[in-house]
């Protein structure tokens, strides 16, 4: 009987290596097509990379076009730079101008009488310092004119700092306005002191008062003591910088020279009497043009590499790594966009695209981007500030006080009106009115000490120069050197303008600061300065300035002095307000309501109210008013019905009631209807309709981000602002979003590394499933093979039986 086989099995065959190539024939399809589709997507993950830092190399190009400050710069060239050498910004005006300097600003120079030593005695007691201009006629000391925008200082000379060395370090360490050194000149040694300022007005005068020890009036210098070998000796004389430019006279107390031409800040260096040195402002056109030049080379280099990655060869029907992805198509479709756009709000009607600027695209070289040098100059030399609109961004506005601050990304181009409604004001303090100001004011030991605070910081003992000061104004500027000498303010950086008003005869001391956060109050005084000088302690919560406050574009800003700026993001819904018109009625107190000024009607989001009727009587302020308006209003049964309600506030930087709706949005509005004629003279509620409230809106509002600074006190409508953002600008912002985390191309990329790990993770389950083939095959093959040698065993048994029976012959044999 032939035996029974199975390809192999149970005959001795490697069954091992059948089963292994059953495996890899079933692996080997799939295998190929996850290892070949990784491949493609890492390669794509590698050209992304690529594209990415192109994209950065032309945002880094674009950058150095998108800022207005640093786009047009100037060039200044002198013919003498031991003379003069000058700097300037881009407000100046290409021109030529000549210079000569008759003479330099020097600091005033003191030099003591030798001392055998730096460590000899001096004396001891004090040492008055006072700065002004001092005169001479004939070499010698003649009159001193106080500067009293400097303030006086008192050095205390012991038996601890008595020496030479000892004085100066004494003099250095109370930071007086004056450098002190010890010289050794061969001879002996000598004090020397220098102005720490240059110019003849300020000059040193040094009043010695003698103590237990003499000698201290050696280092006197003033009218009555400045004999040469006896007391401190000029060895040079404080002078201003004196030059003529373009033949007009300048004088400056320092080297550095500035305000006299715009954008231009000349220092000179020597003198040059007689000889005129010239200086040439030109515009810095190199600059610009390598920078533009850059970015035409990045953005080429661009386009290079994106034909390389995305063509497609019709020859050989093969297409490149990246044709035809979305995302490349898109990028590069803004890229041109943008390239190709318009810039709306340029003044010039000639320059609106790139194209004007001499930029155009070469078709016999690949279609990459070429500059015109000589368009491109002509257009920045003829209209350089609409050249950098059309490139950077512009900010302007179209009243000559306000400015454009800063604004965000998020901002749009465009034009806004600015509304104002409260102009920033500073706090100001306002004395008594004393008769005697009008005339010769004395100051002594009973008037010449107060301490003040401003700005929340409080000075220490302001002490006034004691002497007789010939009328007010002389007073208040004394009063103004003296605060803001204070070391407590100057390490705040607060100060204090003070003035006298004659109409009043008041002195009145003001915060520079403005807004809320200026405040200024009277801590502590002298016995008399009330009598004297009408000022008395005061709370400086008492005068506290106020924030402007407005809108832009319809949305209301937040007021930080006068700096008034609108949020970034979606805009909140606003409330229907009525402002009233502004009243003096309340710089006299207290105020009466009587029949002839209690009663007016109201509407409330569109529903009249009945009467409202104040009560009767007299009111302490105007705060105490605006809460029984407020009170009134609410109690009116129609309104109450509807469940409408108001706030009302009187603001005392306008001296206006202020009636705003509890509800906000677009139905919100508060209008009064009807007022008796003393309530439109007294309370300023006229019959008017207010400001309607405003939606909340999803989407952030235009000028959303934009910062304004606003001067001068008018308010209603101020005109508007206008931003022009250019091309780099634009292209920045959007090359800075798309290369960012989350941005499309960082997106794409994280989308391809995700497929990445999809098809690992693939590889790796369909490892397992093969795994689990292999040995489920080996399983199976382990059962057949013992089946097959079962029934071989078999089939030799019944050979064997078979061959035992009579006449039984085998078929084969």
């Amino acid at each position: 009987m032939a035996s029974i086989q199975s390809l192999g099995v149970g005959s001795g065959l490697l069954t091992s290596d059948l089963v292994e190539d059953i495996v890899a024939a079933e692996r080997e399809a799939t295998d190929l097509r996850i290892n070949a589709k990784k491949a493609e997507f890492e390669a794509k993950i590698s050209a992304f990379g690529s594209l990415q830092s192109q994209l950065d190399a032309l945002d880094t190009a674009s950058s150095a076009l998108s800022s207005s400050s640093s786009l047009l710069l100037n060039t200044v060239s002198t013919t003498d730079e031991t003379i003069v050498t000058a700097t300037a910004t881009s407000a100046a005006t290409p021109a030529v101008h000549t210079l000569e300097v008759t003479s330099t600003a020097r600091a005033h120079t003191l030099t003591s009488i030798r001392y055998e030593s730096a460590d000899a005695v001096v004396g001891d007691g004090t040492l008055d310092f006072r700065f002004g201009t001092t005169t001479y006629s004939g070499g010698s000391y003649d009159t001193f004119t106080e500067n009293t925008e400097r303030a006086t200082a008192s050095i205390t000379i012991d038996s601890s700092n008595n020496t030479l060395d000892g004085i100066r370090d004494a003099i250095n360490a109370a930071d007086v306005g004056v450098r002190a050194s010890v010289v050794d000149d061969g001879q002996g040694f000598l004090l020397v002191l220098v102005s720490d300022q240059t110019g003849a007005n300020h000059s040193m005068e040094i009043t010695a008062t003698e103590g237990d020890t003499a000698g201290l009036s050696a280092l006197a210098f003033n009218s009555s003591a400045a004999v040469e070998g006896t007391n401190f000796t000029q060895s040079v004389e404080a002078s201003d910088a004196l030059v003529k430019i373009d033949g007009i006279d300048i004088s400056r107390e320092t080297n550095t020279i500035s305000g006299v031409v715009e954008g231009l800040t000349f220092n000179v260096l020597a003198e040059s009497v007689g000889s005129e040195v010239t200086l040439t402002v030109a515009q810095d056109t190199q600059a610009i043009s390598d920078n533009l030049q850059g970015f035409l080379d990045a953005y080429n280099n661009l386009k290079t590499l994106v034909d390389d990655l995305a063509e497609y060869d019709n020859e050989n029907e093969i297409g490149g790594l990246l044709t035809g992805d979305a995302t490349v198509r898109t990028v590069m479709s803004q890229i041109r966009r943008f390239m190709t756009a318009s810039v709306s709000d340029v003044t010039s009607t000639s320059l609106r695209a790139l194209v004007d600027l001499g930029i155009s695209t070469n078709q016999d070289a690949d279609f990459q981007l070429q500059l015109d040098s000589t368009k491109f100059s002509s257009a920045l030399q003829n209209n350089a500030s609409d050249v950098v609109a059309l490139l950077a961004s512009d900010a302007r506005a179209s009243d000559a006080q306000i400015s454009v601050v800063s604004f965000t990304s998020e901002t749009q181009a465009g034009s806004y009106t600015v509304d104002i409604s409260q102009a920033a004001t500073q706090a100001s303090l306002a004395g008594d009115t004393v008769a005697g100001l009008s005339g010769s004011i004395t100051i002594d030991d009973d008037n010449d000490a107060l301490s003040v605070v401003v700005d929340d910081v409080a000075s220490g003992e302001v002490l006034l120069a004691q002497g007789s000061y010939a009328d007010a104004d002389a007073l208040a500027e004394e009063l103004e050197t003296q605060i803001n000498a204070d070391d407590n303010l100057q390490a705040a950086g607060k100060t204090v303008t003070v003035t006298y008003d004659s109409d009043n005869q008041q002195l009145v001391l003001s915060s520079v600061q403005f807004g809320s956060g200026s405040n200024i109050g009277i801590a502590s005084i002298d016995t008399n300065t009330t009598t004297d000088l009408g000022l008395s302690v005061v709370s400086e919560t008492s005068n506290v300035g106020v924030d402007v406050a407005g809108t832009i574009n319809g949305i209301t800003g937040t007021g930080v002095g006068q700096f008034l700026s609108l949020p970034s993001g979606a805009q909140a819904a606003t409330s229907g307000v009525y402002s009233g018109t502004s009243v003096t009625t309340f710089d006299t107190l207290p105020v009466t309501i009587d029949s002839d000024n209690d009663t007016f009607r109201i509407s409330v989001d569109g529903l009249l109210s009945a009467d409202v009727v104040l009560t009767n009587g007299s009111y302490a302020s105007a705060d105490d008013l605006a809460s029984e308006i407020e009170s009134q209003i609410n109690l009116d049964a129609t309104l109450v019905a509807a469940e409408l309600s108001v706030s009302v506030a009187f603001n005392a930087a306008n001296n206006r009631f202020e009636i705003t709706s509890a509800s906000s949005g677009s139905t919100s509005s508060v209008n009064l209807t009807f007022a008796e004629a003393g309530v439109v003279s007294d309370l300023g509620l006229s019959v008017a309709l207010g400001q309607t409230g405003s939606n909340a809106s999803a989407l952030a509002n235009a000028a959303a981000g934009i910062q304004i600074q606003v001067q001068g006190t008018e308010i209603g409508e101020r005109g508007t602002v206008t931003l022009v953002r250019g091309v780099m600008d634009q292209l920045g912002s959007y090359l800075s979003g798309l290369t960012q985390f989350g941005g499309t191309l960082s997106n794409r990329v994280d989308g391809l590394n995700e497929s990445v790990a999809d098809l690992d993770q693939e590889a790796l389950q369909f490892a397992e499933r093969m795994d689990s083939l292999e040995e489920r095959l080996r399983l199976q093959f382990a059962a057949a093979d013992a089946l097959i040698s079962t029934l071989n065993n078999t089939s030799s048994f019944l050979d064997q039986q078979l061959a035992t029976l009579p006449g039984y012959t085998r078929s084969n044999e």
